[in-house]
């Protein structure tokens, strides 16, 4: 369990702590998740950076690289709406996010907010 979680704290930190794609790299893995960002942005005529807001969820539908497309839908259909999840960064700072859709509806904008506070 503590080399799997040194592994998604990994994931975490290279996607900017954005918890959907980190779950799904985690999946996939860095490779694979890259081609994810990479076809969506693509198509969408977007840069990739357009991703690192969590409300931005369209890359779930270019999931098709093996593994499990739904696993990011697996995991959260068991989070509760309203759920606080705070992370602690390797710099010290802490970033929390906050879900209030039970249903984390991707494809379209969910009601996700994110807020950062310095320690």
């Amino acid at each position: 369990i503590k080399v799997a979680m040194m592994m998604f704290q990994s994931c975490l930190h290279d996607c900017d702590y954005n918890v959907a794609i980190a779950i799904q790299q985690y999946n996939y893995g860095s490779y694979y998740m890259g081609k994810v960002i990479s076809d969506a942005a693509s198509d969408l005529g977007v840069q990739k950076s357009y991703f690192n807001d969590i409300t931005h969820t369209e890359w779930i539908n270019y999931c098709n690289y093996g593994g499990d497309p739904n696993y990011v839908r697996n995991i959260f259909k068991y989070v509760p709406s309203g759920t606080i999840m705070e992370f602690k960064e390797r710099n010290g700072s802490t970033k929390k996010t906050i879900y209030n859709n039970l249903n984390y509806d991707y494809g379209n904008t969910a009601n996700n907010e994110e807020s950062k506070s310095r320690s």
